[in-house]
């Protein structure tokens, strides 16, 4: 269980935006597998710290093309995914899981004005407006990942 507390990103990490509340949450069963990609490193270990702190399995990508390898092996119950990638983007990557009949909830990230609209024409199954409370990342992609 993680303590109360405020943690903010460093470096690289501020100017992506993200600030993350940390306090009780409601941890994920053992069992419930997390994807999560964003380029950017230090996001990308802090959020999978976080949601393994929480008793997920987290598979963690820098990018799409290793997040479509590593979908090959096993879909994960929820895919956390970042929207601003170099190479294949959120939005690309969204539209290849769709091409190949992957139905994996997808909860899009983003510090883009246009994230909700976005999340609804490429149907992800929600998203999370940089920055965000960690408490409420945890509570919709454990929502997601139990009606998978």
């Amino acid at each position: 269980m993680l303590s109360a507390g405020w943690c903010e990103l460093s470096d690289r990490c501020r100017n992506s935006h993200l600030r993350l509340t940390i306090g009780d949450t409601r941890g994920a069963p053992t069992v419930s597998r997390i994807l999560i990609v964003d380029d950017d490193a230090g996001v990308l270990r802090l959020l999978a710290s976080l949601f393994e702190d929480e008793g997920w399995d987290v598979d963690a990508a820098s990018g799409g093309t290793q997040a479509l390898q590593m979908l090959e092996s096993a879909p994960p119950a929820v895919i956390l995914l970042d929207l601003m990638m170099p190479g294949i983007s959120g939005e690309e990557l969204i539209g290849e899981l769709h091409s190949r009949g992957l139905e994996v909830p997808v909860v899009v990230m983003s510090a883009r004005q246009n994230v909700a609209e976005v999340a609804e024409v490429t149907r992800a199954a929600g998203y999370l407006a940089k920055p965000f409370d960690i408490e409420d990342a945890l509570t919709m992609v454990s929502q997601y990942a139990q009606s998978a």
